[in-house]
């Protein structure tokens, strides 16, 4: 799959909020007040990245299950059809 690249030839990913954190904390385990609050911090932290439009698109062409990706738990995501 090819990267999306800006006008300015820089990768989505190198610019995002989330470079430099911890990827365990956009993929909280199990339910109760621990993940609610790593679920709300992984979200303020895409709350201020700049590419969240292109993170969120890069989740749903690539079917992600499970994670936090442009702000949105992947459950919430949209799911491309066989057909798309």
């Amino acid at each position: 799959m090819r990267e999306s690249v800006d006008q300015w030839g820089t990768n989505w990913r190198e610019v995002a909020a989330c470079r430099k954190e911890d990827p365990d904390l956009f993929f909280p385990e199990g339910y109760g007040p621990k993940s609610t609050a790593q679920i709300q911090q992984a979200q303020a932290i895409c709350a201020e990245c700049p590419v969240t439009s292109q993170c969120l698109g890069a989740a749903i062409r690539t079917g992600e299950r499970e994670g936090i990706w442009g702000g949105r738990l992947a459950q919430q995501l949209p799911r491309l059809s066989a057909s798309a």
